[in-house]
């Protein structure tokens, strides 16, 4: 049987946690659930601003011996860990940096145990995304034995796999202190449990969640032309700015967007038409963009999967 084809992600870092309070100290921290976190088995979780901003988001997996990996983008690891250090305080938590020794590397498959490599043991794990199985599968592990297994450095995979489907990466595409974590759609993609307790910036997020509150999303739009730099405003019909790319890749962009100016007639980005998404993820939750059935098909009965004309 063929291993599949795994892509090194070179900008995620890995950190471990281990110690007696490790569950604890983080279930006080981040919006997911960490005790969901076991062997093979991983959450998206956020750490966020008392405001419920953005700050950080990475995945947690059990190590098979009581301990987390941490699998976080590599520009955030030294922020993220003087953080996390900042709110252990006393706690029987102890934060290792394994970005010399660990690497992640990821396929577009679903995981299956029966895959022959790498060897998964205490010093290596493998998960399917948690946010959404399409995003395939992820795998921590020593750096000897992705390389023993042909994985390679594959720049662009994952980025043009993730936006063919209109998923946001929040590193890429939320602003750190300034995007709330429910615009970067954090509870559409599994990244918050509203049941598990408080959590830092909990009170405004829940507030957020059940007064219906959200008034900008990062939203997938389908356009024409050249794909638009970060930061290009889109624009209603009327020139008004509903709100500016954030990442683009082959006919598809992630842009925050204000809700209400969906339906307020066609959208364009730098000149050309730029037509909303509603991919499965976000038709799931009711949060179709206007013109779009909750069953992924627009007015005009096309298709709406991320990547289609809308």
């Amino acid at each position: 049987m063929s291993t599949p084809e795994l892509a090194l992600l070179d900008d995620r870092a890995v950190l471990h946690l281990s110690g007696t309070e490790t569950v604890d100290f983080l279930q006080r921290l981040v919006t997911n659930d960490v005790a969901q976190a076991g062997p093979g088995r991983a959450v998206h979780t956020a750490l966020l601003t008392p405001q419920g901003k953005y700050l950080f988001d990475f995945f947690l997996v059990g190590d098979g011996a009581g301990g987390l990996y941490l699998d976080a983008p590599a520009a955030q690891k030294d922020d993220l860990v003087k953080r996390l250090t900042l709110y252990k305080l006393r706690a029987d938590v102890t934060i290792a940096d394994l970005e010399e020794s660990h690497a992640v590397a990821w396929t577009a498959d679903e995981w299956r145990d029966d895959w022959p490599a790498p060897d998964l043991s205490a010093d290596a794990q493998a998960f399917v995304d948690p946010r959404l199985p399409a995003l395939g599968s992820r795998v921590i592990a020593p750096r000897a034995a992705l390389s023993a297994v042909g994985a390679a450095a594959r720049p662009g995979a994952y980025d043009a796999h993730r936006l063919s489907l209109g998923v946001p990466e929040l590193s890429v595409d939320a602003e750190r202190e300034r995007t709330l974590s429910l615009e970067g759609d954090l509870d559409l993609l599994n990244g918050v449990d509203f049941s598990k307790g408080c959590f830092v910036g909990q009170e405004l997020t829940a507030r957020m969640k059940y007064r219906g509150k959200v008034r900008k999303r990062l939203i997938p739009l389908a356009v024409d032309g050249a794909a638009p730099e970060a930061d290009t405003p889109v624009l209603t019909a009327a020139g008004k700015e509903a709100g500016k790319v954030r990442s683009s890749g082959d006919g598809i962009a992630v842009a925050l967007v204000r809700l209400e100016d969906l339906d307020k007639g066609p959208l364009s980005v730098a000149g050309a038409p730029a037509r909303p998404l509603a991919p499965d993820w976000l038709a799931v939750h009711g949060q179709s963009p206007d013109g779009q059935s909750p069953d992924g098909q627009s007015s005009d009965g096309q298709s709406a999967g991320a990547g289609a004309d809308a």
